[in-house]
């Protein structure tokens, strides 16, 4: 399954961690949109190998499918999107920061897609990544036909820097942010 904006299985390697909880951020109808940090714990529980965390719930059809859990639980810096107690999606650096660069990723649950918590869990991605001193940039790609991530980049301020063909994906949107 390609998921582009959404996950991909190179690992994270970075001198200094990324906060564990980034600051909530004014959400949906008034409820509080947040990230924390997804443990290994949390994806033994959405990959049903352990029972889940207190105070969290998965909405209906889970959060995302099995393989893409299976290459994002490898990645250091990945977050949970928290809404009204239940993990939505899940976002994270894609790769290790180099030249002051990292790539984000993002993915909501099939039933909490068009909510909005996409555009929040970006904003927040870019108030940690403008207090993290290694950074200069955020990039990000988007399948050509991705238009709901190209509307989150776009509305987070993010441009268009070009476009690339990938082998499995197909012809890719790249992004920019400048911090």
């Amino acid at each position: 399954k390609s998921c582009k904006a959404s996950c991909r299985s190179r690992p994270l390697s970075c001198a200094a961690s990324a906060p564990t909880a980034i600051s909530p951020s004014a959400g949906l109808e008034g409820v509080i949109t947040s990230l924390v940090t997804a443990s290994d714990h949390h994806f033994a529980w959405m990959l049903g190998e352990a029972g889940g965390p207190a105070g969290l719930r998965l909405p209906e059809g889970g959060v995302e499918s099995q393989e893409v859990l299976r290459a994002l639980r490898g990645l250091v810096h990945s977050w949970l999107m928290i809404w009204d107690g239940e993990v939505v999606g899940l976002c994270s650096y894609m790769g290790r920061i180099e030249e002051g660069a990292v790539e984000i990723g993002y993915g909501v649950a099939p039933a909490r897609r068009r909510l909005g918590h996409a555009t929040l869990a970006v904003s927040a991605l870019i108030r940690a990544a403008s207090d993290d001193p290694r950074l200069r940039r955020l990039t990000a790609e988007t399948a050509v036909g991705n238009a709901a991530s190209q509307i989150v980049l776009s509305r987070n301020g993010f441009q268009q820097t070009g476009h690339r063909l990938d082998p499995d994906d197909g012809e890719l949107i790249l992004w920019s942010l400048d911090l």
